[in-house]
């Protein structure tokens, strides 16, 4: 099933047949809705997907993400740091601090929120103009 969050308790809205292939991040069209849909988690066991159509509600927005073994292209930084990241190739570069968060994994913490980041994506790491790295966001916390 689908629900949707908002300003009062979630309540469901529609259906769909595969919930399993649905992600985070995703847009999804409602049958009789005319508001775009946005999937902010999903539970492919119970079959329930968590949805939300307002582009301010802080379920869809993301300050901090985990990444794991990140690509350095040089010499790795000298951690924590600051730096800037975005995760999407047209995105403006955003304003994060990196520090390591266990042998192989990294927390990285942007400045201001994000809406729509979802595991699986790619945090490019930069100095300036100069890219430093990169990983894969294998957890996002919802902040």
């Amino acid at each position: 099933c689908l629900m949707s969050t908002g300003r009062s308790a979630a309540k469901r809205v529609g259906s769909v047949d595969a919930a399993e292939a649905l992600t985070v991040g995703q847009r999804v069209g409602i049958a009789g809705q005319s508001m775009a849909h946005y999937v902010i988690a999903t539970n492919p066991t119970a079959r329930r997907v968590v949805v939300s159509a307002t582009d301010d509600d802080p379920a869809r927005c993301t300050r901090v993400v985990h990444v794991r073994t990140p690509h350095w292209i040089g010499s790795p930084p000298v951690l924590p740091c600051r730096m800037d990241a975005r995760i999407r190739h047209r995105q403006e570069p955003r304003a994060c601090s990196v520090e390591v968060n266990g042998a192989v994994e990294l927390r990285v913490t942007f400045a201001e929120p994000l809406v729509g980041v979802a595991p699986g994506q790619a945090v490019v790491l930069t100095e300036g103009t100069r890219v430093r790295g990169g990983a894969v966001i294998h957890v996002d916390a919802h902040a």
